[in-house]
Order: structure tokens, then C-alpha cells, then sequence
């Protein structure tokens, strides 16, 4: 999937220049950046679509793309078009903010498109929201993956009482 999106056509004609591509969870802008992260998968449809058969899926597959009205609707857009160049058929369920937000947080989603904002301007808020186990307060509490892995929660449980 990631190969099939050209984030650069996106960047530049759908944002009109108003992003800043990325690999990583956050930009230069967050304490914790590194630019090594910064590397994204290339745009190559020969390659997704060789990937999408190598997973089983030589003739692609349908499913429903969830994004909230307004917040982005023209780069789901964007993604849906693109998805279809490879065989992905999605289907764009544009949801009022409180409808896709209680949704994607019932995990009655598979698909979706999710800003996330750094307030702080600290990896912690995102590696503590987005990727640490589900547990006490803001811990996990958009892992919506369900990802755990008792030495990365260390890690970011450290982050919180280090400087």
C-alpha cells in the first residue's frame, strides 16, 4: 500500500505544498526527531502491485478507506485514485470527526486515514499514545493496532521520567 501512494503528488498539487513528507511519526519540528527515520518506502506501483500478489492478492482487493470529513477529505481522495491504480478498490467512508473517531477507537475499522498532532512538541506524546501498550491513562490509549512490547513500554515509561 505504502508504494502505491505518490506523497509527493499529494504534498505538492492536493496540500498545495502545505506538508512535510515524512517516514517517521513526527518532523524536524519534534524533540525526538531523527533524520534517519525520515525515509519513506518509494512510490512504485510495480512494486505494490508485485507485493499485492506475493501476498495473495494478485487481482488486489476491495475495503473501505474511513477518513473524517473535513480534516483531509482531498488527500483520501487522492488515495483512493491511487489505490486503484494497483488493484486496491477502496471504497472513501467520509465520517463526521466524532463518528470516525468512535469508530476507529471501537476498531470497527480495518482502513483509515489519522492525523496526529504533537501539542508538546515531544516524541513522548506520540510513542506514548500511538505505540506504547494499552495500560493507564494516555498510555496506548490510540494504539489502536493493539501493538505491545513489555521493552519498548520501558523505554517509553522512561522517556516520561528522564529529561
Amino acid at each position: 500500500v505504502a508504494h502505491a501512494i505518490d506523497v509527493e503528488a499529494i504534498r505538492r498539487r492536493t496540500l498545495s505544498g502545505q506538508a512535510i513528507p515524512t517516514g517517521s511519526m513526527w518532523t524536524h519540528f519534534v524533540n525526538g526527531h531523527s533524520p534517519e527515520a525520515e525515509g519513506r518506502l518509494p512510490y512504485d506501483r510495480e512494486r505494490a502491485r508485485a507485493l499485492l500478489a506475493e501476498a495473495g492478492f494478485p487481482n488486489g482487493f476491495a475495503a473501505t478507506l474511513d477518513c473524517p470529513v473535513g480534516t483531509y477529505d482531498e488527500a483520501c481522495q487522492a488515495v483512493v485514485a491511487m489505490l486503484a491504480q494497483v488493484g486496491v478498490r477502496a471504497a472513501l467512508n467520509l465520517l463526521p470527526n466524532t463518528q470516525f473517531i468512535g469508530r476507529i477507537q471501537r476498531r470497527e475499522t480495518g482502513f483509515y486515514m489519522l492525523s496526529w498532532g504533537v501539542p508538546t512538541f515531544d516524541a513522548l506524546y506520540s510513542l506514548q499514545s500511538l505505540a506504547r501498550s494499552v495500560g493507564q491513562g494516555a498510555d496506548g490509549n490510540f494504539n489502536l493496532g493493539r501493538y505491545s512490547n513489555p521493552e519498548f513500554d520501558r523505554i517509553v515509561d522512561r522517556i516520561k521520567v528522564e529529561v
